[in-house]
């Protein structure tokens, strides 16, 4: 199964690189380039800044499973296991499997029990995928795109699609509705979650999608008679095509699904420069920071033995440094006495004779050997 896996996210891979391939065949990378140069400054501030709210307003998935395990934690740790997990399992792709690890690393430091960071997972998992049906099922009945063949849909329109969408988190709240017993996955169980904390789910899960396509949409070009809500149809349609690939971080399927739908009323070479500035501000400086939160982190929990190692660094560069420089004082003697011994380059010399007297050549020289002896 995992092989077969592993050969359809190969080859969702292979025919978006196709397809990206098909639409830029007649550009070049210096129209990418340039587009990618001419993106407003005001646009990428603008994108940044919903990004950093975007991972902000993630946090609160995690603050949510918090309240739904009955755990206290300090906001401040929640929010820094959410920010590096996201960031690293939105560039990994498939969030239950990316995130959990890093979850599990920092939260069980923090004195959660396996089964309680099991439980944030899957709260987590559930909030981003009900939200992403919520909305998604929302956008496709309001703004009911068409889907074009070269996607090999089985539908011709988005509509369908946004009826199902809707019965998933539809059927969702009905389950916390009815169902009172804990659900049992083996030897664990997980308390059914409560109504109110579920519309907080939807509410929330939903703001983060809108929030996240904003940052794409704000990068742009102006003028494109483009609406929101009709953006955001072609963006969770895209979205959709990219997480199902299992592709990490929908890259190159996502791409292609954009291109598809958006070149028709904007130029492709235009569409991958603003997908790149999208990809280096959403994906790329988010996980660059998780990194390094994430070597800190590692650096604070291993401090004992960091300091350990310091010390011992520390008594060695205090043995080692005076037999440094003696060698060094030998070697650089050894040469001097061999450069005054040795004729040097006449065109060296020549050069030095257009700046510097003939009396001072001789006089460097003979002190160079002096020097070295």
């Amino acid at each position: 199964m995992r092989s077969i896996g592993l050969i359809f996210s190969l080859s969702l891979f292979a025919a978006a690189l196709l397809i990206i391939h098909y639409e830029l065949k007649e550009y070049r990378l210096k129209d990418v380039l340039y587009h990618l140069d001419k993106i407003p400054a005001v646009s990428l501030c603008l994108a940044i800044l919903l990004t950093i709210l975007n991972y902000a307003v993630l946090t609160g998935y995690d603050a949510l499973a918090f309240r739904y395990i009955h755990h206290p934690l300090q906001y401040g740790r929640i929010a820094i296991a959410s920010f590096i997990s996201y960031s690293i399992s939105n560039n990994m792709g498939v969030l239950i499997l990316s995130g959990a690890p890093v979850r599990y690393r920092l939260y069980s430091a923090w004195g959660l029990s396996a089964v309680d960071i099991a439980k944030v997972v899957v709260f987590c998992s559930l909030s981003l995928w009900m939200g992403f049906f919520a909305l998604g099922g929302f956008i496709f009945l309001i703004e009911p795109l068409t889907i074009p063949s070269s996607l090999s849909s089985h539908f011709t329109s988005v509509r369908a699609i946004g009826v199902i969408f809707l019965m998933m988190p539809g059927a969702y709240l009905l389950t916390g509705i009815l169902r009172k017993r804990p659900l049992k996955i083996g030897k664990w169980k997980f308390p059914v979650i409560p109504l109110k904390l579920s519309f907080f789910q939807l509410t929330l899960s939903s703001l983060d999608w809108a929030l996240l396509g904003s940052v794409l949409y704000v990068l742009l070009p102006p003028h494109t008679g483009l609406s929101y809500p009709g953006f955001m149809g072609i963006f969770m349609l895209a979205q959709f095509f990219g997480m199902i690939s299992n592709v990490p971080g929908g890259l190159g399927v996502f791409e292609s699904v954009i291109i598809i739908l958006l070149s028709p009323s904007i130029q492709p070479s235009a569409l991958l420069g603003v997908l790149l500035a999208y990809r280096a501000i959403y994906y790329i400086l988010p996980l660059i920071a998780s990194v390094i939160f994430l070597g800190i982190f590692e650096i604070v929990q291993r401090r004992r033995a960091v300091a350990k190692t310091l010390r011992i660094f520390g008594r060695l560069i205090t043995v080692l440094t005076p037999h440094v420089l003696t060698f060094g004082v030998f070697a650089g003697g050894v040469i001097l006495l061999i450069s005054g011994a040795t004729p040097a380059l006449e065109s060296r010399l020549a050069l030095l004779r257009g700046f510097v007297p003939e009396p001072v050549l001789e006089a460097s020289h003979f002190l160079g050997s002096l020097a070295g002896a």
